[in-house]
């Protein structure tokens, strides 16, 4: 059984001690989930006592098969000092089930630590995984196998930076590593880098939280920035409580704002019109409230084109919002128009090429977003594929690949770019169904955008005026 005696008072300690040697300003605690700044470093800390049992946390992404939920339970009393995440057993599939903390995106150097307790001997791997990009699915699983008494170090990478990875340790081998079920246990992850490819992880354990042993190495990794969890695999997921997860790291540089600074200044673009077929100022408002019972939201806007907000189909992002009864709203930009759904993504990146470009929308096959690119057959719109000297400019709607947790893949346009000469930089896009602001930052490596997942995009190349809302006949083909 997981021991919980003290937990409270062990984190009332905590932040009485950081409080001593800081100014008030630079600490914020939340009960059982604390973020202290410590100057450039910072530490996460969650306990998982500030979450209601019975439900997943809030604020963790969870991704994986669906055959099982994480949730906070208590055990071994009653109230937030027993409260622990719970990953159910799964036997006989080989999957895997993560709950990864959304917003806590890390760069070497950086160690994350986590309690666990394997509730049975019979089964398979959990621990902690890093350098996980919600794109593609990259990322670095870190786990002791119950079973066979070792750890499994799995890297998922599909970018382009060149690696070879090594590792070795006492743990990487059966029986390598000695732990029992129903006993608390400590991880470790210490991350470093030299530059990509150039990654090193060092795997420690403990069975006191004092005194940390390492157990595995890993070197020669391509990439270890990307958000921080815990996770379960199969092919037997184990039952496993996991608790008291600490992220200590490094605080970047300030991300780069919506409207970067660019070397040269360009002609202001112009304001496009609203869409004539809305009923409704705010996102179709009337029409969309009419057919949904919900209120959209309007989210961001680029040249007076807004992203909005909810997608009512999924029950799980909307409240009230039932399966199989509410379902995306088909709006058609004029009479006998392909229609688009209301707010996919592919809804927000027809709509700003019909009222800026006077291109008409195009059927998508069962609307997948990776195929805006490959499925274009007009004449107004270039399609460009990546490569060496080539990067997305304003005004540009991408196209990103299909993912095992996304099958449909995604698209949206481009609002400021910049790229240096060795093709290292930033993609700003303003997107629907893709982010919470309706924003989002691409990072540039060696001319790839977003690791390779941005597969190409759509390119105006004529000159920029004021479109209107009535798109011409050739646009119609």
């Amino acid at each position: 059984m997981l021991a919980r005696i003290g937990k409270t008072r062990k984190l009332a300690l905590v932040a009485a001690a950081i409080l001593m040697v800081l100014p008030p300003a630079s600490v914020t605690v939340r009960a059982g989930n604390a973020t202290t700044n410590m100057g450039s470093s910072t530490v996460f800390f969650d306990d998982f006592s500030s979450y209601t049992p019975g439900l997943p946390p809030i604020g963790y992404l969870l991704r994986g098969t669906s055959a099982i939920t994480p949730t906070v339970e208590e055990v071994g009393g009653i109230g937030p000092a027993y409260r622990v995440l719970d990953f159910p057993d799964l036997p006989f599939l080989y999957d895997n089930r993560w709950a990864l903390k959304d917003g806590l995106t890390v760069s070497a150097p950086y160690t994350v630590t986590a309690k666990i307790n394997f509730q049975e001997s019979v089964a398979d791997r959990a621990g902690i995984t890093i350098a996980w990009n919600d794109q593609n699915e990259n990322r670095i699983d870190i786990q002791p196998n119950v079973y066979w008494q070792d750890v499994e170090f799995h890297v998922t990478y599909t970018g382009p930076v060149t690696s070879n990875v090594q590792i070795s340790g006492p743990a990487t081998t059966p029986g390598g590593l000695q732990f029992s079920a129903g006993t608390d246990y400590w991880l470790r992850v210490s991350a470093t880098s030299n530059g990509p490819g150039q990654g090193q992880v060092i795997v420690y354990w403990s069975s006191d939280n004092i005194a940390f042993t390492p157990v595995v190495t890993a070197t020669g990794l391509a990439d270890l920035t990307g958000l921080v969890g815990l996770g379960t695999a199969g092919p037997h997921l184990p039952h496993v409580y996991f608790d008291d997860l600490k992220v200590d790291y490094t605080v970047a540089p300030p991300p780069p704002t919506d409207t970067p600074v660019p070397t040269a200044t360009p002609s202001p673009l112009p304001t496009l019109p609203a869409p004539t077929w809305w009923a409704g100022t705010a996102c179709d408002s009337y029409h969309f409230r009419g057919q949904t019972r919900f209120f959209p939201t309007p989210l961001a806007q680029y040249r007076n084109v807004v992203a909005c907000s909810p997608r009512p189909f999924w029950a799980a992002p909307t409240p009230g919002a039932t399966p199989g009864v509410d379902y995306d709203i088909l709006e058609r930009f004029y009479p006998r128009a392909v229609g688009e759904y209301e707010w996919e993504c592919v809804e927000y990146a027809m709509r700003f090429m019909y009222l800026a470009y006077q291109q008409a929308p195009w059927y998508l096959h069962d609307n997948h977003a990776y195929e805006i690119v490959s499925s274009y057959r007009g004449h107004i719109l270039a399609a460009v594929v990546p490569g060496p000297g080539i990067f997305p400019q304003p005004g540009d709607v991408l196209a990103y690949k299909a993912t095992r947790s996304n099958p449909f893949g995604h698209t949206s346009v481009v609002t400021a770019s910049s790229v240096d000469a060795q093709g290292n930089g930033y993609v700003w896009v303003i997107e629907q169904n893709g982010s919470p602001t309706g924003r989002s930052v691409l990072r540039v490596t060696n001319w790839q955008v977003a690791n390779g997942n941005v597969t190409g995009w759509l390119h105006y190349p004529g000159p920029i005026v004021t479109a209107t809302a009535t798109p011409t006949a050739a646009s119609l083909r």
